[in-house]
């Protein structure tokens, strides 16, 4: 059984499978909550900044659920990083505006700004699994090691996109709201207690 489930983590790393088409629809889903945050942002600057982190999304859910690399690299004649360097520069610039920008509108520690930060950090986690997997490809470590690795990639970047779709939902809702973003209680201070 466990050599079947090792079997399996090739196939669950890969694109065009049911995992690769449910990281992409996660993935769509948190790029099309970005449009609809950058939508009904305050300023012109929080529109391009949440646009542009937007464009990224839509680029990582195509790319999860399908083989975009290889087809760029067929299309272009060019290794696929280089075609993909330039959105992905605009798209990580335009979260890095993004994210302080939303902290002068909700608190720092409010639950969307933190479950963003969280799938911030999933995806960056995921690319340090698949370097970390890629290197050890070519050292002598056991092949398990690098499966493994691909595997974790996989579970973040679906959980990162997760954590992304809850947190702008959670920013959405905020911000139409049209009340004031809800501070956390400070320390000592009781709940729900009528004078």
């Amino acid at each position: 059984m466990f050599a079947a489930a090792l079997g399996a983590i090739p196939y669950v790393h890969r694109t065009m499978t049911p995992l690769a088409f449910a990281t992409g629809a996660v993935i769509l889903t948190a790029g099309g909550l970005t449009v609809a945050v950058a939508s009904v942002g305050p300023t012109v600057e929080w529109r391009w900044a949440w646009l542009l982190a937007a464009s990224l999304c839509l680029l990582l859910a195509v790319d999860e659920a399908f083989p975009l690399d290889e087809w760029v690299s067929r299309a272009t004649g060019l290794r696929w990083w280089l075609v993909y360097a330039i959105p992905v520069v605009i798209g990580v610039r335009g979260w890095l505006r993004a994210m302080p920008l939303l902290k002068r509108e909700l608190p720092s520690r409010s639950r969307p700004v933190v479950l963003l930060q969280l799938g911030n950090l999933a995806w960056i986690a995921a690319y340090g699994a698949r370097i970390g997997a890629l290197l050890n490809d070519h050292a002598l470590a056991p092949r398990i090691v690098s499966q493994i690795m691909f595997l974790f990639e996989a579970v973040l970047k679906l959980g990162g996109g997760a954590l992304w779709t809850f947190a702008l939902a959670g920013v959405f809702v905020r911000l139409t709201r049209g009340a004031e973003p809800l501070k956390e209680p400070k320390a000592g201070r009781r709940l729900g207690r009528c004078s």
